[in-house]
């Protein structure tokens, strides 16, 4: 973290920070790493992890002082994408907080935190195009708007076809639960076919015990039990923090349990 040209003040996060998160998959190592930093933007890396650990209300104390101190920051194209992050985990945070509460009902934040996504101005780049899509499409799927899901998810498929990106196999999985609760199970079985060749591409642990997780959950939901197992058990043989496998177990679990009291597939 001595680098000539380094600070903590002006920087968001130390060197080499991603590595603990993408590849260590180590949660807590990589929130205690941040300590002393104070660019509004490490404010949301400390909230986006907190909402890993499924620490929701933690993570949005973070997220609004992201929110506070990103007034005083300079106006800059890469603080613009940064903010639309903060925008992004603080939905994604919001609709797993709904999905962790076992009335099943619909919670007025993630109506908030929707609508402050989309209003937005879009920095305008490949990624954030992706995200906004990839997000319209998990929110239509968790209000039950099938059609609306899987035209965002197959426009995403489409739209990426010509290349290998490692945020398809979430692409495919949305298709895949959209089609199968719209009744269409060869589509539904064609998308998750994809999807697990999709996982090939796949470098980073993280994305890697994400996928997982979010295949075991889809699977279990079109009732192959046996199948779903195994998603669990690769989850486990992976090399990371037991503390850090737990919140997967836990993201696992409660999205079933959402599915289930939903009577519909929630991933």
């Amino acid at each position: 973290m001595s680098g000539k040209n380094f600070s903590p003040s002006l920087e968001a996060s130390p060197p080499g920070w991603l590595d603990l998160i993408m590849d260590k998959v180590d949660f807590e190592a990589s929130y205690k790493a941040l300590d002393g930093f104070t660019h509004f933007h490490s404010e949301t890396l400390r909230g986006k992890i907190r909402s890993f650990q499924l620490r929701t209300k933690e993570a949005v104390e973070h997220f609004r002082r992201a929110e506070d101190l990103s007034k005083a920051a300079e106006k800059s194209p890469t603080n613009h994408l940064r903010l639309f992050y903060l925008r992004f985990y603080s939905l994604h945070n919001a609709m797993v907080e709904e999905v962790l509460q076992e009335s099943g009902e619909i919670c007025l934040n993630t109506e908030l935190e929707m609508q402050r996504f989309l209003d937005f101005e879009d920095p305008n780049t490949l990624t954030t195009d992706q995200i906004r899509i990839l997000m319209i499409g998990h929110y239509q799927l968790l209000r039950g708007n099938y059609h609306s899901a899987l035209e965002a998810f197959e426009c995403l498929i489409e739209e990426s076809r010509s290349r290998i990106e490692d945020v398809q196999v979430e692409f495919y999985c949305g298709a895949c639960a959209a089609s199968y609760a719209l009744g269409f199970h060869n589509n539904a079985e064609r998308h998750y076919e994809n999807a697990l060749m999709s996982l090939n591409f796949l470098s980073k642990t993280l994305k890697i015990a994400g996928a997982y997780s979010k295949l075991y959950t889809l699977i279990k939901h079109m009732g192959r039990a046996d199948e779903a197992k195994e998603w669990q058990q690769a989850l486990e043989r992976l090399a990371i923090p037991k503390e850090s496998l737990q919140h997967f177990l836990k993201l696992e679990g409660a999205y079933s349990n959402a599915s289930a009291i939903r009577n519909r597939i929630v991933i």
